[in-house]
């Protein structure tokens, strides 16, 4: 029984009642239970062929036929287990074959149109009734590709259209879709370039109304974010090196607090290269932001 020999054991059955040393009661009981487990074994290898053969509905009819015979009924609840969890593995097979396939056709679409390929799985989803992590899956990352990419273009026309807010709101919207791209295509120099001209206009316009300390104050600024920012230079030159040190100096304390750590770096920097500031003092507060920066992204990383 245990090697599903029942040749064999029919031969040994029928070696003991010709013996006749046991009551033939017993050993019809031997044959019956014999020929039964004859049945379960071949209902269940069957069904298991057909299940690796990916007939899935084909083996799910013959196990609902099988079910449905007096064999079964007379099955030991273990022996109903077998089958219940064959029945399992027919299901996740046939569910895992599905969700390869429609995966497979939704990566041949979205080769040409990825707003396809998203309608694609979202009607397999629907008509499944069900959830499938797998589709899911490979949704949502179609999903967040598609929206990356269309909020890129809304941040390119924004700061086309020089409508600065609209355009830092949209690349700041890319890090938070998809920090690793928009890394890669500059995406954080982009926004503190924008950021200086933001801070530029305000110069310029405090210049205009004879504001010359707002002037240096906003020019200095510009020239946090982008220290590349030539423009800023003619107005901050309007002012004496003891004023501005200690306008920057503010500034860096409110960078500080605003957790502006790339513009407090500048800031020291801009302290030490151009007003020879203590150098210590300058190394000393550039560390202290650089560490921020570097828990900033480990924190990241780990979320």
């Amino acid at each position: 029984f245990e090697k599903k020999d029942y040749d064999k054991a029919l031969e040994l059955i029928f070696k003991a009642s010709d013996a006749d040393v046991v009551d033939p009661a017993v050993t019809l009981t031997l044959q019956r239970e014999t020929e039964d487990r004859r049945t379960i074994s071949a209902n269940y290898d069957a069904i298991a062929k057909e299940k690796d053969a990916k007939n899935y509905f084909g083996a799910q009819a013959m196990l609902l036929e099988f079910r449905r015979s007096e064999t079964y009924k007379k099955l030991s609840d273990a022996d109903k287990a077998l089958f219940d969890h064959l029945e399992i593995q027919i299901v996740a097979e046939r569910e895992a074959d599905e969700a390869t396939k429609v995966i497979k056709e939704a990566e041949n679409l979205a080769a040409v149109d990825r707003q396809k390929a998203i309608e694609h799985l979202q009607k397999w989803l629907e008509d499944k009734g069900t959830s499938n992590r797998t589709v899911q899956a490979v949704l949502d990352a179609y999903i967040a590709v598609q929206d990356f990419e269309i909020t890129i273009l809304q941040a390119k026309s924004a700061e086309q259209a020089r409508n600065w807010a609209e355009a830092i709101t949209k690349y700041d919207r890319c890090l938070t879709l998809n920090r690793l791209e928009a890394e890669k295509l500059g995406i954080p120099t982009r926004i503190h370039k924008i950021r200086g001209l933001v801070a530029m206009d305000k110069a310029n316009e405090a210049r205009a109304a004879g504001n010359i300390e707002d002037a240096f104050k906003f020019a200095s600024e510009a020239k946090q974010w982008d220290p590349d920012l030539k423009e800023a230079d003619a107005i901050i030159a309007l002012y004496n090196d003891s004023e501005k040190i200690a306008l920057l100096e503010r500034q860096a304390v409110t960078a500080w607090a605003n957790k502006e750590y790339e513009r407090y770096i500048n800031i020291w920097k801009d302290l030490g290269e151009t007003y020879k500031q203590d150098p210590q003092k300058v190394a000393d507060e550039i560390a202290k932001a650089e560490f921020q920066i570097l828990k900033t992204n480990m924190e990241n990383a780990w979320a």
